[in-house]
């Protein structure tokens, strides 16, 4: 039986920590896995509330950072932590449910990579518009064919994120089924269940500057691409 580490960056979302772990450990239960919550720098009690899931859990594992280094640190220091033979990346905003990762997990026998597709998204207008023009950005300049790039539930093959892990800069996160495409690897995307967030606050609200920042990161990765095929 393949282990499985679900890695959960947690910035600012200490009211949803408790019914997330829950709802992941009942989802897993009967299976070898991990979870391991990636405390990025928060400042709302999440420290405390990790150290408590921790000693409820025995699945469960902190990882503590003393400030804010972003989600792509996060997620390359918790899979360094991690021992799982398949990787789930999980936002911890309880936006996605627990039992969904089950069908991306399925969808490794024959890929390895399953990108979640938010079918019926419930973020709002602009959340959304910004999102689906970032996708047809990533479309037309990398050439893939997926419409949720940038979805916070994804699960990978470890030999993907040995391969993968190693290239990601600060904001590098969002190109990840990106970069392995480009490296050969087969992707998948399934459809899966979106919910309105019902406590904490979106960590990348709209303003010019993040749609600058965004289109900087992209044209980095092509570059890095193009740069390293020459």
């Amino acid at each position: 039986m393949s282990k499985i580490s679900v890695l959960v960056p947690a910035y600012m979302e200490n009211e949803n920590l408790p019914r997330l772990t829950k709802e992941l450990e009942e989802t897993l239960r009967g299976n070898d896995f991990e979870v391991i919550i990636v405390n990025d720098g928060n400042l709302d009690g999440s420290i405390q509330t990790i150290s408590e899931l921790e000693k409820e859990y025995e699945k469960v594992k902190g990882l503590f950072f003393n400030g804010r280094r972003g989600k792509t640190k996060a997620i390359k220091d918790g899979f360094e932590k991690s021992e799982g033979d398949i990787i789930v990346l999980m936002d911890a905003d309880l936006q996605y449910s627990p039992e969904d990762m089950l069908g991306l997990i399925k969808a490794l026998e024959h890929a390895d990579i399953a990108n979640g597709l938010r079918a019926n998204r419930k973020d709002g207008i602009v959340r959304t518009l910004e999102s689906r023009i970032y996708n047809l950005f990533v479309r037309f300049f990398f050439g893939v064919k997926f419409r949720d790039c940038n979805s916070g539930l994804k699960a990978f093959k470890r030999k993907v994120m040995e391969d993968v892990i190693h290239q990601l800069r600060d904001g590098w996160h969002r190109y990840l089924l990106v970069l392995a495409i480009e490296r050969g690897y087969k992707a998948t995307e399934i459809p899966i269940r979106h919910y309105r967030r019902t406590a904490g606050r979106p960590k990348f609200p709209s303003s010019p500057l993040k749609l600058v920042e965004g289109f900087y990161d992209l044209l980095s990765v092509k570059t890095f691409i193009l740069k390293r095929k020459h």
